[in-house]
């Protein structure tokens, strides 16, 4: 049975950044000296453990003001004890600034909060202007020598403004994909789009891309701006040097498994634009066998699941 994932507190870096900013007092804390652990250290991881607290409150809460008030005034009484702290000698300069800095990041991702909860709509003009379209042609372009790519690019306007009436008048149709496999490093059927389908799907991620960026995990890597692997990898080795096991898992046929009900019906908690919506509806249902299943390879299919995938038994 399928089941969507309810939205949890990790998939706010706001609580994953306050999270390890209190782990990190409660180290340093730690080592202060006895005659300060229950006035001082107590006091501050106390603090901390609050803010974490008025964070997940405020994601699951209707009334977010009142509580993200709450968690900045805290913030800065920890500011104002460590202020203590640095003058006793208990934590070094360069403790104090970083932390000092973790609290400023903490304070303004916590005013935009409420802001990341809410719907979007109003997206269709965007989506249609020429300057999204060709910005997406341009991207489309990159590192392809199909020739459907040259045929689109002889006559690059003309096109652009044919997709852009096609999408306007509801006509668009996604075309039939072309498959190849490969077998590194597990064997995988690759879907490849028609290329004026890729650029759809380019206009599309600018579009949607700096919504869901704000919802995206820290440590999630794939297709996102500033990620990608070399940094993945610098994380990992950055955990690895933390803890002495790890565990490496993936999900069976993930890709395949996803249902487009379900993928479709989160998408429109946090999208409100009928036309964007009808769009996604579109070029989802053009892969897998129409009900389950998104194309490996498809730009669109990558960022729609990072948004907030359903999760395979």
């Amino acid at each position: 049975m399928l089941f969507t994932r309810r939205m949890m507190k990790d998939d706010y870096p706001i609580y994953v950044k306050w999270r390890y900013i209190t782990e990190y007092l409660l180290d340093i804390c730690g080592k202060f000296p006895k005659n300060a652990r229950f006035n001082l250290a107590d006091r501050i991881t106390n603090i901390s453990l609050d803010v974490m607290e008025r964070i997940i409150e405020t994601i699951y809460a209707g009334e977010k003001k009142r509580i993200l008030e709450k968690a900045n005034l805290q913030m800065e009484k920890i500011r104002a004890l460590l202020q203590i702290v640095l003058n006793k000698k208990y934590i070094s300069t360069g403790q104090y600034g970083y932390i000092s800095e973790e609290i400023n990041g903490g304070g303004q991702n916590a005013q935009r909060l409420d802001k990341i909860m809410q719907r979007v709509g109003n997206l269709k003009d965007i989506f249609l202007s020429f300057e999204n379209l060709y910005s997406a042609y341009k991207k489309a372009c990159r590192g392809t020598k199909s020739y459907q790519a040259y045929a689109f690019a002889f006559n690059a306007d003309r096109e652009i403004l044919r997709l852009k009436r096609e999408l306007s008048g509801g006509t668009y149709e996604p075309g039939d994909y072309r498959y190849f496999t490969i077998k590194e490093p597990k064997e995988r059927v690759i879907s490849v789009a028609p290329f004026r389908d890729r650029v759809v799907h380019h206009a599309l991620i600018n579009v949607l891309e700096p919504i869901y960026e704000k919802r995206f995990i820290y440590d999630s890597y794939a297709t996102r701006k500033e990620k990608g692997t070399h940094k993945a990898i610098s994380r990992a080795q950055f955990f690895l040097r933390k803890a002495r096991w790890y565990l490496k898992m993936d999900v069976k046929k993930y890709f395949d498994s996803i249902n487009h009900a379900l993928l479709n019906g989160i998408i429109r908690k946090k999208i409100k634009d009928s036309f964007i919506l009808d769009l996604c509806g579109r070029i989802t249902a053009k892969g897998g066998n129409g009900l389950t299943g998104l194309p490996i390879g498809n730009l669109t299919s990558f960022i729609t699941t990072l948004c907030e995938s359903p999760k395979i038994p």
